[in-house]
């Protein structure tokens, strides 16, 4: 995880901690400025997106020295073309990372029908490919297996509920097939899937002013859709 720690603005550090053992002191990895979002790539190295300049440093209050760096050893190093690129975690996936574009960028490379594939490439591995047809200008998040084979795409509706504009569904990449998942349409924050694309994870409600509850979706090789799908609410604190 990262947090803040005491010093000047920005500083922070990668820490690990044991989850087995709570009482177990954490080992700091790495320390530095506006240290965020650490996805472990594989043991013992973690992409982290950071400030390159010293903490304190002027270049830090703004955004043109905010990379996305592996650390390794103590140390980070900055992978190239990804300067001041995405305020979140990409996919990763065996070679490099890549994340889906928002309609603004798309736009903005002069893509109006479909949403663009950002990518980089780890060292030693190969930049990730994806056709873009598949992501119409609906689409708006998507996340991965480490293989990129099985995919959950967010994507928006044309629908309303009560009023509501925003009404979001999800729809699944198995390969070349696609399958859509109406029963999940609402509101949806954070979702994820697992490396080895058996399952995934969607903070879901109906409006976006209602409760949250987690749905956790099940998936068995060579089948498009969930093999199973349950819903786990949280009760509201007594008061």
């Amino acid at each position: 995880l990262t947090h803040a720690r005491p010093g000047p603005k920005g500083a922070s550090q990668l820490s690990r901690w044991d989850a087995s053992n709570h009482s177990k002191p954490s080992e700091i990895l790495y320390e530095g400025a506006r240290v965020t979002f650490p996805v472990e790539v594989k043991p013992g190295q973690v992409l982290i997106r950071m400030c390159s300049a010293p903490v304190g440093d002027k270049a830090c209050e703004g955004n043109s020295s905010i990379w996305w760096a592996l650390v390794e050893g103590g140390k980070a190093t900055t992978v190239l073309g990804t300067r001041f690129q995405l305020y979140d975690q990409p996919n990763i996936v065996e070679g490099g990372g890549f994340w889906l574009e928002d309609e603004y960028y798309s736009q903005k490379r002069g893509n109006k029908e479909h949403r663009e594939i950002t990518a980089f490439a780890l060292p030693g591995g190969k930049l990730p490919q994806f056709d873009i047809s598949r992501f119409d200008s609906m689409s708006r998040d998507m996340r991965c297996d480490q293989k990129a084979n099985r995919c959950l795409v967010k994507y928006l509706t044309d629908e309303f509920v009560n009023g509501s504009l925003y009404v979001y569904g999800f729809k699944v990449f198995d390969g070349a097939n696609t399958c859509d998942l109406p029963a999940l349409k609402g509101w949806h924050d954070k979702f994820s899937v697992t490396p080895d694309g058996r399952a995934a994870v969607i903070s879901r409600s109906r409006l976006n002013a209602e409760p949250r509850h987690l749905v956790v979706l099940r998936f068995v090789p060579g089948q498009c859709e969930p093999e199973s799908v349950e819903s786990h609410y949280f009760e509201e604190p007594r008061k």
